[in-house]
């Protein structure tokens, strides 16, 4: 190109003529340039067209995969979920479902979703947990302090009472929950519920609703002093038997001696189960302790419809239908293959013919078969 340039300028030749080549230089320039720069974009194209891209069947692939994660759980309301509902979620532990649950306890409920994030060690596994849970204003809780035979029904000493359990009510104002206290620290204690009534401007209301929560040692012997001593601290709960197959995880931490990963583990017990047939079956129940197995010996009773209740049909069901916590595989195996040789079984007695069986583990799966 400066040999050209260098031969029109040196060229003897006219200025008509030296203009003539200048722009046949230029023209020469501008090709050149549009050449290149095509060769130039094709090649970028290439590149981009062999660069790695997610292709659309493996994205679909992807979220076909996450809807069956989904459809495994299905979504609930935090609200009403108890600790081995939380445990169901992904990063969520019988720890961190204990927290949710004095938390949600704490504020009342959950007014959104989002406030769940309030709760330490949620905001690192949100993305896993949020798909699962929702809020429904319908199920927001209302007050209903009635006890049944199936629910644990809790009233604290109102002579032990701090001012947090009065203010956990959301109903009394802090000026009425200061003149409950004094007035009992100037009476030395309440020896009746009728005294509470003495407080100075306690509404009605107000006083059913300590009455409901609340309760004394009538006693006109009691002494205040005495009733804050250690041996009195174990009395400050009056608890109401539960019905293993009907209590929730959330009603058993509320007891002594079991906490969030025992109660969790009893209901997946029960789930597993189909229900409780016998008290006994709680000594089964993986870690628990002797002392929660002597607590719930006391504490509870088993009750179920047998109209109800679902049943293993030994005369129907396969080798993987078959599978229970006291029938593993191999048994499974050999019961269906007895039935096939030999016929349907007519009664628990025939299936007793069995003699591969435990003796032992087929009289606990009695109450849960149907023939």
């Amino acid at each position: 190109m400066k040999k050209l340039f260098r031969f029109v300028l040196d060229n003897k030749s006219s200025e008509s003529q030296k203009r003539g080549y200048v722009f046949l230089a230029i023209l020469i320039i501008m090709v050149t340039g549009i050449f290149n720069g095509a060769v130039f974009y094709s090649n970028n194209n290439n590149l981009l067209a062999t660069a790695p891209k997610k292709s659309k069947k493996d994205f679909v692939k992807f979220t076909s995969e996450n809807k069956e994660i989904i459809e495994e759980i299905e979504p609930f309301d935090i609200n009403l979920a108890d600790s081995a509902k939380f445990c169901e979620l992904k990063g969520i532990g019988p720890k961190t479902s204990s927290r949710i649950l004095k938390y949600r306890k704490k504020i009342g409920y959950f007014e959104k979703i989002e406030d769940l994030k309030k709760v330490y060690g949620l905001e690192k596994i949100w993305e896993n947990v949020e798909p699962f849970i929702f809020v429904n204003s319908s199920n927001f809780p209302k007050i209903e302090l009635k006890s049944t035979d199936n629910q644990i029904f809790v009233k604290k000493d109102l002579n032990l009472a701090k001012p947090k359990d009065l203010f956990d009510l959301k109903i009394l104002d802090k000026k009425t929950i200061f003149k409950i206290l004094n007035y009992r620290d100037k009476i030395k204690g309440y020896k009746s519920m009728e005294q509470v009534k003495k407080v100075y401007d306690l509404k009605e209301e107000e006083f059913e609703i300590i009455t409901e929560n609340f309760y004394v040692i009538e006693s006109e012997e009691t002494n205040f002093e005495e009733i804050k001593s250690d041996k009195f601290l174990k009395s400050t709960k009056t608890i109401v038997k539960i019905d293993l197959n009907q209590v929730d995880s959330v009603s058993l931490e509320a007891l002594p001696k079991i906490g969030p990963a025992t109660a969790s583990r009893i209901i997946k017990f029960r789930n597993k189960l189909g229900f409780f047939a016998s008290k006994d079956q709680i000594n089964e129940v993986y870690g628990i302790s002797p002392e929660a197995v002597q607590l719930l010996d006391s504490l509870s009773y088993v009750s179920y419809d047998q109209n109800v209740v679902t049943k293993i049909k030994i005369n129907v069901c396969n080798e993987k239908q078959l599978l229970h916590p006291y029938l593993d595989y191999t048994a499974a195996k050999i019961i269906v293959a007895y039935r096939n040789q030999h016929g349907k079984f007519e009664n628990f007695d025939s299936l007793k013919n069995i003699k591969a069986l435990d003796s032992n583990k087929l009289e606990k799966l009695k109450p849960y078969l149907e023939f």
